[in-house]
């Protein structure tokens, strides 16, 4: 008796073993782009979800963000900056899906989609590679459109959002202002060019030193590092 217990106790560990390999190297369970849980799997809403009704024209502000007339998100422009980016992730069941912020496709307006889940940044900075990057320590949203806000004769109002605030932390170690050079973990370094420093690269080392010349009051130097960048002075 002992031993046929044994038994199926091997079995079914080799059977879970192998039901576990299949779904981690079919790639069942990676969606991409920010994802790792299958969009059409539903998840729970994460915990502090927060469920509000966002009228179109800009009638509603929500944490810096707005649905214009036309039913895209929107937020406001101002010194060459808007108040917040977005990431269409797509298609997907719920606000659960959306696990890790993305750095691809953000815009300053895009589509107000029911089903689609997205990523507002607060802090988000394109650098003269086109790549864009998340501030270090910066707060965002996972954003999901539950549903059209309708009127009597079904002209779109506005939309049912839910939102969930995220504080983003680079996974790696990041420059601070008391610094004049940092190595860093990966070689993907970038920077945007400031008049008052000179600044090198040279592997995964930068440098920068303020120039005598420069003069008050001047804007940081804003240095990315793979995904995340931070200001320096």
């Amino acid at each position: 008796m002992k031993t046929r217990i044994l038994f199926l106790t091997a079995a079914f560990a080799m059977t879970f073993a192998a039901i576990s390999c299949s779904k981690s190297d079919d790639g069942e369970n990676i969606y991409g782009n920010g994802q790792n849980i299958d969009p059409n799997t539903s998840v729970p809403d994460p915990e502090g979800t927060i469920t509000v009704n966002m009228f179109n024209g800009g009638e509603t502000y929500v944490d810096g963000m707005r649905i214009d007339a036309s039913n895209n998100f929107y937020s406001y422009y101002y010194n060459g900056v808007y108040d917040c980016y977005y990431s269409d992730l797509g298609a997907m069941k719920g606000l659960g899906n959306i696990t890790d912020p993305v750095t691809t496709g953000l815009t300053e307006r895009c589509a107000v989609i029911p089903g689609h889940g997205y990523w507002c940044y607060k802090a988000a900075k394109q650098f003269p590679s086109g790549k864009w990057a998340i501030n270090d320590g910066s707060s965002l949203n996972k954003l999901y459109v539950d549903s059209w806000i309708l009127s009597g004769t079904s002209t779109i109002l506005g939309a049912v959002v839910k939102y969930v605030p995220y504080s983003y932390h680079a996974p790696y170690e990041m420059p601070t202002r008391d610094m004049n050079s940092f190595t860093a973990a990966i070689d993907d370094i970038e920077y945007i060019p400031n008049g008052n420093y000179n600044v090198t690269i040279s592997g995964n080392t930068i440098r920068w030193q303020e120039k005598a010349s420069a003069s008050a009051p001047y804007y940081d130097l804003y240095i990315r590092i793979g995904d995340s960048y931070v200001g320096v002075r």
